[in-house]
């Protein structure tokens, strides 16, 4: 069974296996699958340890990774192994020649290792490391690939003398798009050879940093404004005044700015007035470095903003708020203000301007029901809601959600008390477009016994990720309907059911096959009036070959299987079904572990008089074909059963045929 398909085949299907953890068990299957998983690998997260793993053995484990593309590794050092980091990084440039994507948490790393990673990944494109001080970048012109550097300086304890690396540095044009530094000082040197060669940077990201070089690098910084299109500071108050003035004289391709935490009034109101980009997006969480005066001035400059977030604006009051969503046009379509000044009639007001709004941020102020309903109201676009931590929310916004935004597929309403865990079953039943929703275990663990109607859909399981016993009742529509094929809104992902009863399935209902596909841990399930045999072999097509509980009680009309349960099972219970001649055979051939059967009511009709026996026969040879003694059959036939039947393993015990 294990040689049908050739390695080529083999390998090629375990490469299609989505990304995820429990994709690892097929490497249990043998040897040989064990070697095609790590081959077909193309992903691979690390946490290692200088004391439990040395560079030889990573060097070895990588061998068996000869199509590794991304490599994530966290790193500790330990206390007995010197320069971890450049081992680790020597051993991942010798094993994995096909690497494109590199990032290396840990202590810094020497420039040797860098070089030797140079020549044996020509492909890497994506690049994150630390560096430490003096300050070189002449290694990266041997990376030909490289479109995304992540570098971040560690700081040096004490004193340091600061060495000029400019002789050593690169003079060659980098194809660097992206290009992130983290923890640059006051006058560090080795910057200034890599502003001249970043032409074709398209982001830069600042993240603590104190200076952007020394006083060379400070000039020769403008270099990378050609084509620059994105721009995030972060604490990065003492350069950002000087930053946002070289963005005004020197660059005209900007798109989206963003600044956190620290900024200038007077440098970022002067970027705004002078500014000769057309922003598109604007990120700002400024506490005390935004006024209104500011945001006045965003609506006149930038009137055709997509993206407008703003966090913590204390200086900025409701009226300012008010006045720039006035003066702006209706193009907006992400809308944030978080920790902001909300006061009432603001948000009826920024609804009924921006109609068009796809993604709104509310999270962390207090509103009430009211105002946040009249917003949605005028809001149908929306798609992405966030409302974390608003104490003032309760289930009628939640309500007012779905009933007017038909669209949403993501909403984050964590840590909302008001919000209950009927309005959350309510919303998961009515968002039929709902992929992704954070809200606590609490409010959804609860859920188990719902009503529905057509047409069917359970996407809504998938944030359910506590559920375990589901009771549905299928209401009847009066007269006639039209089946809708909800497969689209349907899921993939494995479901924690245990017990599932479902009452009231009819023929060709739709949205139940990945229902059935992910209910691989189901012990117990129940159907009532479905009756239907085409609905039925739909049933067994998908959910048996999943269904691998020992408890298989399942209370259905079978019709003809085309494929049984899994062998494991050991009880068995077709009360009042639609047994065909040679399905108990089959079934006894196909459940050697058989503990428990019953059969009550069980005639088929077509047999006549003699249906009862027919059953009841070949409920014997169930037992005949098992391996296992059965220990308890029910029947209501007992006056058909023929005296003295044994198997080959002797007579059945404590067998009961109850009238």
């Amino acid at each position: 069974m294990d040689t049908i398909l050739c390695d080529e085949l083999l390998e090629e299907v375990l490469r299609r296996f989505p990304f995820s953890p429990a994709a690892a068990v097929v490497s249990l299957v043998s040897k040989r699958w064990l070697r095609l998983y790590r081959s077909s690998k193309r992903y691979l997260l690390l946490c290692i340890s200088g004391d439990n793993c040395k560079p030889p053995s990573l060097s070895s484990f990588l061998a068996h990774f000869p199509h590794l593309s991304y490599l994530h590794i966290t790193t500790n050092g330990g206390d007995d192994v010197s320069n971890f980091s450049d081992q680790i990084l020597l051993s991942v440039a010798s094993s994995c020649p096909k690497l494109r994507t590199l990032c290396l948490k840990s202590e810094p790393v020497s420039l040797f290792p860098l070089l030797s990673l140079s020549t044996s990944c020509p492909h890497l494109t994506s690049l994150s490391i630390s560096l430490s001080r003096p300050i070189s970048f002449h290694w990266l012109v041997f990376l030909h690939s490289l479109k995304n550097l992540t570098v971040v300086f560690t700081p040096v304890p004490g004193e340091f003398e600061q060495v000029d690396t400019s002789k050593r540095n690169l003079n060659a044009e980098l194809k660097l798009e992206t290009l992130v530094l983290e923890g640059i000082g006051r006058g560090d040197y080795g910057f200034d050879s890599l502003w001249k060669s970043c032409k074709n940077l398209k982001r830069l990201e600042l993240y603590r940093c104190e200076g952007i070089g020394n006083d060379l690098s400070v000039s020769s910084f403008v270099n990378c404004f050609n084509v620059l299109q994105e721009v995030e500071l972060r604490r990065c108050g003492s350069i950002v005044n000087d930053i946002l003035m070289r963005l005004v004289e020197n660059c005209t391709s900007l798109n989206s700015l963003l600044i956190h935490d620290e900024g200038s009034r007077e440098g970022l109101f002067h970027f705004i007035t002078n500014s000769r980009c057309k922003l598109q997006k604007l990120d700002l969480r400024l506490p005390l470095d935004l006024e209104d005066n500011h945001l006045l001035a965003v609506a006149e400059k930038f009137r055709g903003l997509s993206s407008l977030q703003l966090s913590s604006c204390f200086l900025v009051t409701a009226e300012g708020i008010r006045t720039m969503a006035l003066a702006m046009s209706n193009e907006l379509e992400e809308l944030a203000l978080v920790n902001c000044n909300l006061e009432p009639g603001l948000l009826t007001t920024l609804g009924q301007k921006f109609r068009n709004l796809r993604t709104l941020d509310l999270s962390y102020n207090e509103m009430v029901d009211e105002e946040f309903i009249s917003m949605l109201a005028s809001c149908n676009c929306l798609r992405n809601v966030k409302v974390r931590v608003c104490e003032g929310l309760t289930d009628a916004s939640l309500v007012s959600m779905f009933k007017s935004c038909k669209l949403l597929e993501t909403v984050d309403i964590m840590n909302c008390p008001g919000i209950g865990a009927e309005a959350v079953e309510l919303f998961v039943l009515n968002c039929l477009q709902l992929r992704v929703l954070s809200v606590e275990e609490s409010k959804v663990s609860d859920i188990s016994s719902i009503s529905l109607s057509r047409p069917i859909s359970f996407h809504w399981l998938v944030f359910l990720h506590s559920l375990k016993n589901l009771t549905a009742d299928f209401s009847p529509v009066p007269g006639e309907f039209e089946q809708v094929d909800t497969s689209k809104r349907n899921f993939d992902a494995e479901l924690k059911l245990e017990t599932l009863a479902l009452d009231g399935i009819r023929r060709g209902d739709y949205g139940f096959d990945s229902l059935w596909k992910s209910c691989k841990n189901l012990r117990d399930w129940s159907c009532t009036t479905a009756k239907e045999s085409a609905m039925i072999r739909q049933f067994h097509r998908s959910l048996i070959a999943s269904t691998a509980s020992k408890k298989w009680n399942g209370r259905i009309g079978f019709g003809k299987l085309q494929r049984p349960p899994r062998s494991g099972i050991e009880e068995l219970a077709l009360v009042n079904c639609n047994l065909e001649p040679g399905l108990l055979t089959t079934l006894g051939q196909k459940f050697r572990n058989l503990r428990k059967l019953d059969f009550k009511q069980a005639a088929e009709k077509k047999s006549g008089g003699g249906g009862a026996g027919l059953v009841l026969v070949l409920a014997i040879q169930i037992v005949i074909s098992g391996r296992a003694d059965s220990s308890e059959v029910k029947s209501d036939c007992m006056d058909l059963l023929p005296h003295g039947i044994c198997t080959e393993h002797g007579p059945m015990g404590c067998a009961t045929f109850n009238m």
